[in-house]
């Protein structure tokens, strides 16, 4: 039997979502009304009680962390150690979604995920070296996940202690949390990214770990991210590993499409395109193909719609994506092949 020596932590091979991801408030990419509405908390120094709510990926924790670490830096309430422990209660509504968080006493287990803290009250009776007139602040992260009862336990508690606590409810669905906590709670909507801000993003992140960003993978990225930047970042990483071609010094864009499993979008811009000009006969031989290259119906659907939404400038747009959501429920029902050229079939008379 031995010790291993400390291993030395290698940040090249760290996830790049969390290597390059903002440090400053003001650097958080997209929804930029609510960031300043953020900032203007911190410069007033004082935060209401808040939900945070927004699809996944659109950097609702991570906005929450921001915040509340520079709120707590702005009155030098120490280091982060320091004011986890003293300021700060982070909650996961997934892992403590019971009444017992919010004043009845905790197992031991259940103390230690939430920084060995009892439950709320046990939190806000907690003496702290804070400076007078600065607030602790109790984020629930997930906090769709708690029940009712939970719920119902912190209106009075939010009432009660409002001189010296605030509430973070971090949330993807705001609809499952109670009326009378969102009436007692500023609500801020995140919006997914636009392809725009996530271009962006990547641009850097690629600029700092010299990545080559093709036109074509960043197409990839908007297309499979779906407005998700950690998605995108994620994608970024696993695509940006693929080998450059000796000779030439680019990337074999079919690497791309192999690893992710779909077909290339120059095929389904074709397949479109041909709809688009009334060549049914093409988009059926296009279609064939990839069928017997073994793509599933279900995926041909799905790219098909989501190349038609990412592709700009698209004259028909709104008439293709009509006929593929009326189409599409009819496939779902049997999957058959002639289902989906049928649906090839309603694009090409539809313009």
């Amino acid at each position: 039997m031995f010790l291993r020596n400390k291993p030395v932590r290698d940040h090249s091979e760290e996830l790049y979502i969390v290597k390059h991801a903002p440090k400053q408030l003001l650097d958080f990419k997209g929804n930029t009304g609510v960031v300043q509405t953020l900032s203007s908390y911190i410069e007033c120094g004082n935060i209401p009680n808040l939900i945070i709510t927004g699809p996944h990926g659109t950097g609702k924790s991570l906005l929450t962390k921001l915040l509340v670490t520079e709120y707590m830096e702005s009155i030098g309430a120490g280091s982060k150690s320091n004011w986890i422990n003293k300021g700060v209660l982070e909650i996961y509504g997934s892992l403590s979604r019971g009444k017992d968080v919010v004043s009845e006493k905790q197992s031991v287990k259940n103390k230690q995920k939430n920084f060995n803290c009892a439950n709320i009250t046990d939190f806000m009776k907690r003496a702290t070296s804070l400076p007078k007139g600065i607030l602790k602040i109790v984020i629930i992260y997930e906090f769709h996940q708690m029940s009712n009862e939970a719920q119902m336990a912190l209106r009075r508690i939010m009432e009660l202690n409002a001189h010296k606590v605030r509430f973070i409810f971090v949330t993807e669905d705001y609809g499952q949390i109670i009326l009378a906590l969102q009436s007692r709670c500023t609500i801020l909507k995140l919006n997914r990214l636009q392809n725009v801000e996530i271009g962006e993003i990547v641009d850097e992140i690629s600029k700092a770990e010299n990545i080559n960003v093709t036109s074509e993978l960043k197409e990839l990225l908007y297309l499979n991210s779906d407005g998700d930047i950690r998605v995108a970042v994620n994608l970024l990483q696993m695509l940006g590993k693929c080998e450059s071609d000796p000779d030439t010094g680019k990337v074999n864009s079919a690497k791309y499409y192999e690893i992710l499993g779909i077909p290339e979008i120059e095929t389904i811009k074709e397949i479109l395109k041909a709809c688009r000009n009334g060549d049914g006969q093409r988009a059926h031989i296009k279609v064939k193909q990839l069928m017997e290259s073994g793509y599933d119906i279900s995926d041909l659907l799905d790219i098909l719609t989501k190349v038609l939404i990412t592709t700009p400038n698209f004259n028909g747009k709104n008439i293709f994506l009509r006929v593929l959501a009326k189409d599409t429920y009819t496939i779902q029902e049997c999957y058959t092949e002639t289902q989906l050229h049928n649906l090839i079939n309603h694009l090409a008379v539809c313009t």
